[in-house]
């Protein structure tokens, strides 16, 4: 067989799914159906914090088609989870006890005949409630050390080289800079709601579910209903995003599970928009102080960063730390000081959405850089070249492949960066003042969970390759494809990608920019093991051209047996010795961060421009560029659009979005009317440059990946582009036109 990654791997390449999503024939979680089914649909709480005294049902239950109504107290059979498989998985069980958490919390399930139906139904319940003051920000309620933070690193982190103290190292410095910086809580809103059609035969559980990882959602199932993993069959179809709000069982999954098992019928459940804004995860809003300090020629003696994190009332299994993740791991410094602390909030449960504390935390890290820069008069590309570290920071560990350089170096040269203003509001064009901004971005390389593939060779010359890893609409389907055409050396339309099934191999999980790396060494591995069967059934075959041929004198090239001058297609070669097909596997194992004696990281520079009219202060971003050092490339049509999605959704951290909470704790934005995203106006040329080279130390293709990177950062290089511009320093996301006359003017 050839060498990996000759052929097709590296190159742009059209979706596999592209033409079944744009004829409509693709098919989702909601679009499932059932012989019997009935509709699930939830009352959710109007107060913020307090206890459901009294749910007057009667005229649901009296409703036409009404079969049940469900409520804290008439509950499912759903018991709290003391530990649960999926790390990001609630230990609150839905409808269990009457305590309101948050606004907009289900509080109870009316199922009936049809949809209508049961929406009618539900908009009759009444509630009583005994209100409580409710704790809306971080800023608010009291700290807590909090039991687990991402990555298991605890809430305290630090390091010193020299023996001093990092008080003691920003005594010593000749530059101190400090800030506090505040980021704002955001909702997913994937264009696909939360769905789950559940059903039960007998013992076993079917589900049908929009979901990021079929080995959390069936570990989590398994536990909550008392069940052997392979009584379950769960299936997760084409998926209309996740962005990291998809990464468990949510309460649609369980409550239409439970319903089911109850109702003895099929049970469908579809979040209405606005409950997808309260019942499911958001990014929650972080408080975070940073302080550095540098000697003058810029190098950096000492990092402080104290993070408070929103919390939810109910409760996780983890924290998401914006400092732990990126800030230990940046820069170099003499010493570093690093806390985390949870703040309980009333407000929806928290947890994992894209560049989960590298979008917050590299924020408030560049931002803060930019100032120092600033201070000591030094180019911010020049002050991050400084500061770049061949090693982990505080360690000898090297990095598995580091270019950082090279993306500052390659960005600064194609945005023109030397055009920059050295001066704030130096440079005027019209009502608008012009300026550049930059940030670093970083995001570990990992893999999570243990993956499995299986291709099949089938004698009617196509590859099947089966695994349960789904496609959130990342391009998972036609990377695996693309993996097992160049492996195998046939052309992409004779590969049959089969994913999201339970039933198939383990196929890990679709967050943290793990899948691509997990999947297709695997993928790989399973293409040669299947060709290597095909071999073997030659060599057996009297008939065969590879008849008793010795090791190594038969080759494989284009999807070829060559034997000498002799070339048989392997489906000819499989059919001639009578078999309908073969199969090869293929597994990859999980790889911490630092794996294998070095530290995995990729790594990426944003370079952006920014207008700013010189009468309303409105900002807009008019270019923006990512240089992205993500390893070897895999298909550069999807990841250039991976990170440039990431980059819209770094701009709309800065400038748009953000969810609002009056004082009683009520979301007053939750709706996409109300809910600022970009519109296509607001999004400038994007351009990316992707260095596609091999990170042969993270596994046997060198692929990390893309999904996570392109956002973080981005919120950082506009704001310091607003500085830039026009003077103004806005330590809080998103930079309203209201925040921009209350900002800072900062021209020393």
């Amino acid at each position: 067989m050839k060498d990996i990654g000759k052929g097709l791997i590296g190159t742009a390449v059209d979706r596999v799914e592209g033409p079944a999503k744009v004829a409509g024939t693709a098919r989702y979680a909601l679009d499932g159906t059932a012989p019997g089914m009935l509709w699930g649909h939830l009352v959710t709480s109007r107060v913020a914090a307090g206890r459901l005294l009294a749910l007057d049902t009667g005229a649901a239950s009296r409703s036409p088609g009404v079969v049940a109504v469900y409520s804290p107290f008439a509950p499912l059979p759903i018991p709290p989870l003391p530990s649960v498989s999926n790390p990001s998985g609630a230990r609150h069980a839905p409808l269990a006890d009457p305590v309101v958490h948050h606004h907009g919390q289900p509080v109870a399930l009316v199922v009936a005949d049809t949809p209508e139906r049961a929406r009618a139904a539900a908009a009759s319940v009444i509630a009583t409630y005994a209100a409580a003051p409710a704790v809306t920000g971080v800023d608010a309620g009291p700290a807590t050390v909090p039991g687990d933070v991402e990555h298991g690193e605890g809430a305290d982190i630090g390091y010193s080289l020299d023996g001093r103290t990092v008080a003691q190292a920003l005594a010593d410095s000749d530059m101190v800079v400090s800030g506090r910086y505040r980021t704002a809580a955001q909702t997913h809103v994937a264009l696909e709601p939360h769905s789950t059609l559940a059903w039960w035969t007998g013992d076993r559980l079917h589900v049908r579910t929009g979901h990021q990882a079929i080995p959390w959602l069936v570990g989590e199932l398994a536990a909550t209903f008392g069940l052997d993993p392979a009584d379950i069959d769960a299936v997760v179809p084409h998926v209309g995003g996740g962005f990291g709000g998809k990464t468990r069982a949510g309460v649609d999954v369980k409550l239409a599970c439970a319903a089911s098992k109850v109702l003895g019928r099929p049970v469908k459940i579809v979040l209405t928009r606005a409950q997808v804004f309260t019942a499911t995860v958001v990014r929650g809003m972080t408080d975070q102080r940073i302080t550095l300090g540098a000697r003058r020629d810029g190098r950096l003696t000492a990092i402080r960063h104290h993070s408070r994190s929103a919390e939810a009332a109910v409760l996780s299994d983890l924290l998401v730390a914006p400092g732990h993740a990126v800030t230990r791991m940046l820069y170099g410094a003499d010493a570093m000081e690093i806390s985390q602390r949870g703040v309980t909030v009333n407000l929806p449960r928290t947890g994992f959405m894209r560049g989960p504390s590298e979008v917050p935390g590299l924020f408030a890290l560049e931002t803060a850089m930019d100032e120092l820069a600033h201070r000591l008069g030094i180019d911010p590309v020049e002050l991050r070249l400084r500061n770049d570290t061949p090693v982990y920071p505080g360690t000898d560990l090297p990095w598995s492949a580091k270019r950082l350089a090279t993306c500052l170096r390659v960005g600064a040269e194609r945005f023109g960066w030397d055009e920059r203003p050295r001066e704030p509001g130096a440079r005027r064009e019209g009502d608008h003042h012009v300026g550049f901004g930059m940030a670093v971005t970083a995001y570990r390389a990992v893999r999570i969970m243990p993956v499995t593939v299986a291709v099949t060779l089938r004698a009617d010359g196509c590859a099947e390759v089966a695994t349960s890893a789904v496609d959130l609409g990342t391009g998972m389907a036609t990377a695996i494809a693309i993996t097992a055409a160049d492996a195998l050396d046939i052309p992409i339309d004779r590969v049959r990608p089969r994913l999201g099934d339970s039933a198939l191999p383990p196929g890990g999980v679709a967050l943290g920019s793990t899948g691509t790396a997990s999947v297709t060494p695997a993928v790989a591995a399973a293409a040669r093991a299947a060709m290597d069967e095909v071999l073997a059934c030659a060599a057996a075959d009297p008939r065969s051209p590879a008849y008793e041929r010795p090791a190594g004198a038969v080759t494989v090239c284009g999807g070829t047996l060559r034997a000498g001058a002799t070339a048989v297609p392997f489906a000819e070669a499989l059919s001639s010795a009578g078999r309908s097909a073969v199969t090869g596997t293929g597994a990859t194992a999980p790889r911490g961060a630092f794996d294998g004696g070095r530290a995995h990281w990729s790594f990426g520079a944003h370079f952006c421009e920014v207008r700013v009219h010189r009468l309303t202060r409105e900002p807009r971003v008019t270019r923006m560029l990512g240089v992205m050092d993500i390893g070897r490339v895999v298909n550069a049509k999807a990841a250039r659009g991976q990170i440039i999605g990431g980059m819209v959704w770094g701009l709309s951290t800065a400038l748009f979005e953000g969810l609002d909470f009056d004082p009683r704790g009520a979301m007053a934005n939750g709706n996409l009317a109300d809910y600022l995203v970009p519109v296509n106006a607001d999004v400038p040329d994007i351009d990316v440059v992707l260095l596609d080279e091999p990170d042969d130390a993270h596994n046997e293709l060198g692929v990390r990946g893309a999904g996570e990177i392109g956002a973080g950062g981005v919120s950082a290089a506009i704001g310091n582009a607003i500085h830039n511009a026009a003077g103004i320093r806005l330590r809080d996301v998103p930079m309203t036109i209201d925040r921009m006359w209350r900002g800072t003017h900062d021209h020393d």
